[in-house]
């Protein structure tokens, strides 16, 4: 791959010459960051929209409005906190 003349496209071409020559390095550290991603962002609040849906939706049947309404922002709220996580840690250097 042949460099450009322009000096603005030049780290975009070595960004690329980079990852062609660790394509199998990269390919390995790109799946696990997608995994995490996966159970990050989907698997909690996709759980916990379909709970809030169900849990919602009974609420409104039962003719318990304000009941549906805390039950949304309870569950916005731990969709959130799934998504956030705990704070990170710093291990001990003993």
């Amino acid at each position: 791959m042949k460099a450009p003349k322009t000096k603005r496209l030049k780290p975009e071409c070595d960004a690329l010459r980079s990852c062609f020559a660790f394509k199998f390095k990269l390919r390995r550290y790109n799946m696990a960051m997608l995994n995490v991603g996966g159970l990050t962002f989907v698997t909690g609040p996709l759980a916990f929209g379909i709970a809030a849906n169900i849990r919602v939706g009974n609420l409104l049947g039962g003719g318990e409005p304000a009941a549906a309404r805390v039950a949304s922002i309870i569950s916005v709220a731990a969709g959130t906190a799934w998504m956030v996580g705990p704070p990170p840690t710093v291990p001990n250097s003993a």
